[in-house]
């Protein structure tokens, strides 16, 4: 059933089995990993169907890190969440993404690989990749062999597969309206906890709708699913009982927030007689579908290198073109939602300042204009080292029913600069050995004396909420429980320890169908 707030009586009480509060790709995946279990369960979604830019309004917040974040242009508040604008690139968390890595001091995360990817053919089904039932993720990676050859003893080829991309609240909200024991419930924001005297419980849920109407909502399991920002801003802001908020009993909230930040290093000049593999490039092939490889430093090279995993993809003029051409796609996005401010004069001057690349690129996408031969750009994304002190805190501006805005302090740490050096010089020296060309490298990254040029934002929030064995290192356990709570879960990439190279929505659906099953056995049991 799909209704409004509104439509409900105002101030009513309501019991169910399970609360999920967010209506995004982890919120949905976890309410369709229940279906057919029989519980009554209630998933709130703050937004409506499409984009509203009042719903939108409150996801604005302050960014004061040295990694610019926009937290309100990187999400959506509406069904569906960020997947109504994610590019659909696609790849699992791998073993030694999980595994311990003391050349870095990173623990384990507290559950193995293997439980995630028992969900890896659900996952797939739900975001709609077209993958061999069966095939190992990187089979056509492992089958090309130039790029076989390409790779090496640190440097190994991987694949993204693409989802087309799915909008999983228009995908699947037909599906979700015919659950008879779910009601998905829009314009229902999550404005207050109560907890129960001991502190370690739920008592009420208070959701609210634009109008002002009210629903106490009353679960036996509470689930939060509301970003990977958004998450943590809620358990600081229900701060009336616990001064420190929810969950934060050791200063953990907010803490280790991560991205993807891209980088390009280098470029390459192909040799007269190179030419890169196939698999790295862009393409859709009939029995794959869309794919892309990519060159991935393994286990191996980062511990040669002292550095986290990182990933080197190549393309004619960078993955998101000249700075003009960014620009314009920037101020696209802004004034398709209504989004009007002082940015838009900032980047309409970048435009204006860059176009013969804005036109140059422009001509490429359409296919009039051949890429420019021969010479290949490196795009590297990164996987941040956590950093305690790159965070989220509460803004001193608050949203319009009142509550603390997100306040994003998200940095580059030293390590996090000492890899993309070391890689960039690494694969420089890999790419001339093997014969593929000559790598040129940006001033950068030789001048350790200069500045990190601007990022490329990935709008991929991780860790926030982070998984660990110990309540002192993290905020959830092995199970997405919160350490202190005996009934309130999290889902979603905030609860990464670690990010990995690869693109978040994938595995934080992967953790999500788990989660289904966790709670399915204990909902069971209870």
């Amino acid at each position: 059933m799909l209704v409004t707030l509104d439509s409900l009586e105002s101030g009513s009480d309501r019991t169910c089995d399970l609360a999920i509060v967010g209506g995004g790709a982890a919120g949905l995946s976890l309410a369709l990993g229940l279906a057919g279990t029989g519980f009554a369960i209630v998933l709130a979604e703050a937004g409506e169907e499409g984009f509203e830019a009042w719903h939108q309004s409150f996801y604005a917040g302050s960014s004061v890190g040295d990694l610019p974040l926009d937290p309100e242009l990187t999400r959506l508040r509406q069904l569906g969440g960020s997947t109504n604008h994610w590019g659909g690139r696609s790849r699992p968390l791998d073993a030694d993404t999980l595994a311990a890595r003391p050349w870095l001091g990173l623990p384990a995360w507290p559950l193995e690989a293997g439980e995630l990817h028992r969900h890896l053919d659900a996952a797939c089904r739900l975001l709609e990749i077209d993958r061999p039932p069966g095939e190992a993720w990187d089979a056509p990676a492992d089958g090309d062999s130039a790029a076989q050859r390409l790779g090496g003893p640190t440097l190994e080829p991987a694949l993204w597969r693409f989802s087309p991309p799915t909008q999983m609240g228009e995908r699947w909200r037909a599906e979700l309206a015919a659950m008879p024991d779910l009601t998905l419930l829009l314009d229902a924001t999550l404005v207050d906890i109560e907890l129960a005297p001991s502190l370690d419980r739920i008592a009420w849920l208070e959701l609210m709708s634009r109008s002002g109407k009210t629903l106490r909502l009353r679960p036996r399991i509470t689930v939060l699913a509301m970003g990977g920002i958004e998450n943590a801003r809620l358990l600081l802001a229900c701060n009336r009982q616990l001064e420190a908020g929810i969950g934060n009993g050791h200063d953990q909230v907010g803490r280790h927030f991560m991205g993807h930040p891209i980088f390009e290093p280098l470029q390459l000049s192909l040799a007269a007689d190179a030419s890169l593999p196939d698999l790295l490039h862009d393409r859709v092939t009939p029995r794959d579908g869309h794919i892309e490889g990519l060159l991935h430093l393994n286990r191996t090279g980062q511990e040669l290198l002292e550095a986290t995993a990182i990933d080197a993809a190549f393309y004619s003029d960078g993955q998101f073109g000249p700075p003009g051409f960014r620009a314009a796609r920037r101020l696209q996005r802004k004034l398709g939602r209504g989004q009007i401010d002082a940015s838009l004069i900032s980047d309409g001057g970048e435009m204006l300042g860059d176009l013969p690349g804005l036109v140059h690129e422009s001509l490429v996408k359409l296919g009039w204009l051949a890429p420019e031969a021969g010479r290949l750009t490196v795009s590297t994304l990164l996987e941040q080292c956590p950093d305690p002190a790159s965070r989220i805190t509460l803004d001193q501006a608050r949203d319009p029913f009142g509550r603390p805005r997100a306040r994003v302090d998200w940095r580059l740490g030293e390590i996090d600069r000492r890899t993309i050096r070391r890689f960039a010089r690494h694969l420089a020296d890999h790419l001339a050995a093997s014969g593929l060309g000559r790598a040129l490298l940006a001033p950068w990254v030789t001048d350790e004396t200069l500045p990190f040029p601007p990022h490329g934002n990935s709008a991929h929030h991780m860790g926030a909420t982070r998984m660990s064995r110990s309540p002192r290192q993290g905020v959830v356990d092995g199970d997405c429980r919160v350490h202190a709570m005996k009934d309130l879960y999290i889902a979603g990439s905030s609860v990464f320890p670690t990010s990995g190279s690869q693109h978040p929505t994938f595995n934080l659906v992967m953790l999500s169908l788990r989660l289904a099953d966790h709670l399915t056995h204990r909902l069971g049991h209870a």
